[in-house]
């Protein structure tokens, strides 16, 4: 309890999301918890497994045979190893990776109170126009070989696609799958609960214990089934009187109003997420949705630029040239 008190600094301005990092996620005390370079490392590495195997050259061949004993199953549960990563042959594709796990992290920092950025205050459209909007950017950086400028705009993009899951009530719907059209099609306004349809009631008030790090309201039963997508609201002001969900979690001002609490699933923690026992299934989906993220770019670009965005490099093969005219034309008969 009181390691959480300690630490809860840290965590005020990562608060909006999947916790971002290994780290945090250890001083929040939230161990079970996936973060979002957790997700992002299991998803990428779900897709990368499938192109090393239709690859076989960007193998590191010392390694070949430990490719079919990869467990693709535990991999979308989020057990992802360090390991993995002496599969693939060159050293600079963990450089890779890591940049777009900084682009990631970089969005509770940089975009922390723009909701689209993170699909909250039910800004669904704006959301998916954002995703969008970003997935053309990389396709067509890496069409154009800026790669490094890919993956800062793929990490970006990985964000607000993960936080889809965690944020909004994807889950509690019944779902156990991505919404396909993401990335791809703007969101229906009407799948969408209207701005004065009522999406939650108050949660049971928190106890003094609760505060101190054993949770906060008591959210299990506060969201309504509207048959609509919502999202909570964070840190920022809701409809008057509707009854609109709170993004909830200790750092939101916006769950002491009506409806009081909130729905996040970014932590397995009740101090930071009310609904954090839906907090694995809302992290395996978005892995799952990680996964189809980079299928995509690789449909979209082809293998080998697919590659070279993840820095990865095919082995060379020695070839030999032979000259059948002129001088050389009796010896190489010989051949």
């Amino acid at each position: 309890m009181k390691f959480h008190l300690c630490f809860l600094f840290l965590l005020v301005g990562f608060s909006t999301a999947f916790i971002p990092t290994r780290l945090l996620t250890f001083f929040s005390g939230a161990w079970s918890s996936l973060n979002h370079k957790v997700i992002t490392q299991a998803g990428l590495w779900c897709s990368v497994i499938e192109f090393l195997k239709t690859n076989p050259n960007y193998v590191n061949k010392i390694r070949a045979d430990e490719l079919a004993s990869v467990n693709t199953a535990r991999l979308l549960e989020g057990s992802v190893s360090s390991r993995l990563f002496r599969l693939v042959k060159s050293s600079k594709f963990q450089d890779a990776v890591k940049e777009i796990e900084y682009a990631n992290a970089a969005v509770d920092k940089n975009e922390a109170k723009k909701s689209a950025a993170h699909f909250d205050a039910e800004q669904f459209r704006e959301g998916s126009k954002r995703l969008i909007r970003l997935k053309k950017q990389v396709v067509s950086l890496i069409k154009m070989a800026d790669y490094t400028k890919a993956r800062k705009d793929a990490g970006t993009l990985l964000h607000t696609l993960q936080d889809f899951y965690s944020h909004s009530n994807w889950i509690e719907s019944g779902n156990n799958d991505p919404l396909s059209i993401l990335g791809d099609e703007i969101i229906s306004e009407s799948n969408i609960a209207g701005t004065n349809e009522k999406t939650c009631n108050d949660c049971t008030s928190a106890s003094f214990a609760h505060l101190l790090g054993l949770g906060t309201d008591d959210c299990q039963n506060n969201l309504l089934n509207t048959g609509k997508l919502t999202s909570g609201y964070y840190d920022v002001a809701k409809p008057v009187g509707v009854g609109k969900c709170s993004h909830g979690g200790i750092f939101d001002k916006s769950r002491k109003f009506d409806a009081k609490g909130g729905i996040n699933k970014d932590a397995s923690l009740r101090y930071l997420s009310p609904h954090y026992r839906r907090h694995q299934p809302a992290a395996r989906v978005a892995i799952k949705a990680t996964k189809l993220f980079f299928d995509s770019i690789r449909r979209d670009v082809g293998d080998t630029k697919f590659a070279t965005f993840l820095n990865m490099e095919a082995l060379r093969t020695l070839s030999f040239a032979i000259d059948t005219s002129g001088s050389m034309s009796v010896e190489s008969c010989d051949v």
